[in-house]
Order: C-alpha cells, then sequence, then structure tokens
C-alpha cells in the first residue's frame, strides 16, 4: 500500500507498505502508535505517529497553521481515510501531501513539515 513517509530526519518520500502493526512500527521506529485523521488542504488523511513521539528530544513534523489541531512529532506515516482501516494514496493525494510539504531549517537541523 502506499503512504506518505515524513521522517524526522528531515526527508519524505512515496513509500510501499504493508498495512500491518509490524510494518507501521518498523517504518517509524517505534514500538507504539496512534492514528490521527488530519485535513490538509481539505482533504481527510491518516496519519500514524509515534504515540510516544513527545518524550526525549521532539522533532515536530506536522502543524496546523490554523492553530486548531495539535503539532505531530515524529516520523509519520500518511495514508487516505478508508472506510475502517487506512488506505494507499491515490496520485491526486500524493500531490496535495507534496504541495503541502516545506523544509524549515534552524540553528540546529533541518525539520520538513505538512502544513495545512
Amino acid at each position: 500500500m502506499r503512504c506518505y513517509k515524513v521522517d524526522k530526519g528531515g526527508t519524505a518520500e512515496v513509500i510501499e507498505i504493508e498495512a500491518t502493526l509490524d510494518a507501521f512500527y518498523k517504518a517509524i521506529g517505534c514500538d507504539c502508535i496512534d492514528i490521527t485523521i488530519r485535513m490538509v488542504e481539505g482533504h481527510p488523511f491518516e496519519v500514524i505517529v509515534d504515540d510516544n513521539g513527545w518524550f526525549g528530544n521532539p522533532i515536530v513534523t506536522a502543524i496546523d497553521a490554523r492553530a486548531f489541531e495539535a503539532n505531530l512529532v515524529g516520523t509519520l506515516l500518511v495514508f487516505g481515510c478508508g472506510d475502517e482501516e487506512v488506505r494507499g494514496l491515490t496520485d491526486e493525494e500524493v500531490e496535495i501531501l507534496e504541495d503541502r510539504t516545506y523544509y524549515v531549517a534552524n540553528q540546529n537541523h533541518r525539520e520538513l513539515l505538512i502544513v495545512d
């Protein structure tokens, strides 16, 4: 299944991933995930995040410019919204995510943000 991976190391790419917990854990590098829904340009996306991402040294990887939603930290896996499960992204959804992904550099590191 196709998803958009935003890595806390500052890269973003479309990847193919199996829709299993083990695959999600491995791709994110964690052992506990959470799934949230985010709107980007009016389209809903399911975002899988490290549930413990705020512990340690969190790196923000998604913000809501309108300040309605909490920032997301760490590596993200972004999928289309399915009826009961995550689903692979369409070409249009990939374009939306790529158009709304920005690199932000500061003194310490480069962050990659999905912004709506």
